[in-house]
């Protein structure tokens, strides 16, 4: 069974996705140290960042969409589909984190009074 040009993109940015999530999931823990010394509620989308699972979860759910649609040999736009979603999934887990992380940080710069 051949390799289609398109498979092979589908398993490389699922593996370069998984390995973005791993770095948020590494990452965080240094941002997680520094929010437990701000005490309070965090944001809700920096709850979710601190929680390994959500860009594992992403990061995998995208990776098998693609996978199957490989092994099934999918046709050439279906495939590029699951391409297009593995990408919009690693845009968002890095705005995710992004703005996960900094919104505490946001938050007490907008209570301090000059």
């Amino acid at each position: 069974m051949k390799s289609r040009g398109i498979d092979v993109v589908a398993y490389v940015l699922g593996v370069l996705l998984l390995l973005e999530a791993l770095g948020v999931v590494i990452a965080s823990r240094t941002f997680a140290a520094m929010f437990r010394d701000f005490g309070g509620t965090l944001p809700l989308v920096t709850r979710l960042f601190l929680m390994p699972v959500v860009p594992l979860g992403a990061a995998l759910g995208a990776m098998a969409l693609a996978v199957e649609g490989a092994l099934r040999r999918r046709s050439e736009p279906a495939m590029l589909a699951r391409v297009i979603i593995e990408i919009v999934v690693a845009g968002a887990i890095v705005i995710g984190f992004v703005v996960g992380m900094y919104a505490p940080i946001f938050a007490i710069s907008g209570s301090v009074s000059p």
